[in-house]
């Protein structure tokens, strides 16, 4: 596919370029916020002049609410769970199988927060290989089953420091 007015879905979710090589661009198509479809994930080796579908395995998503890069590490965060690539996004697996509506990465690559719509936030160590629940007697809300959209925030000045927003899906406001 050629330019991104041609591609099958204009709707976007979320775009990243690889710092090292800007001609390399990841492009998530879908919108999470609205529930809109898109077509998938798409890159580019030649600034945008064209586009190629990547297949996410076992089911590619249609909502993709952030993709970060770091390395050759691709990490897409989607309706359908979060999808790691180790090679500049030739091969794909799924690390984590829940709906993800938000990501953030410490500046210092030392961690990755995921807000799962729902059910919490999850944190990697592992550069987004393997996911744990965060739980704090501080925040019961977060084990809670009343959860809604969660963003999530790593403060770029302070590593150590995050910022969740939870939203209550039973709410009018």
């Amino acid at each position: 596919v050629s330019k991104s007015d041609e591609m099958p879905s204009l709707r976007i979710g979320s775009v990243a370029v690889v710092p090292s090589d800007e001609n390399h661009i990841f492009l998530g198509t879908g919108d999470y916020d609205a529930g809109l479809n898109g077509a998938g994930v798409f890159h580019s080796t030649d600034k945008g002049e064209t586009w190629n579908k990547l297949e996410l395995p076992p089911k590619n998503p249609r909502r993709v609410s952030k993709i970060l890069i770091f390395g050759t590490n691709v990490l897409v965060g989607s309706e359908r769970g979060i999808y790691l690539s180790t090679d500049l996004g030739n091969s794909w697996s799924r690390t984590l199988d829940s709906n993800v509506c938000s990501m953030s990465m410490a500046e210092d690559e030392s961690y990755i927060l995921a807000g799962v719509n729902g059910r919490g936030v999850w944190k990697s160590t592992t550069q987004g290989a393997t996911w744990g629940k965060v739980w704090s007697k501080k925040f019961p809300s977060l084990d809670s089953t009343n959860l809604g959209r969660i963003s999530v925030a790593v403060s770029p000045s302070q590593p150590s420091r995050a910022y969740v927003q939870i939203g209550n899906p039973g709410s009018k406001t």
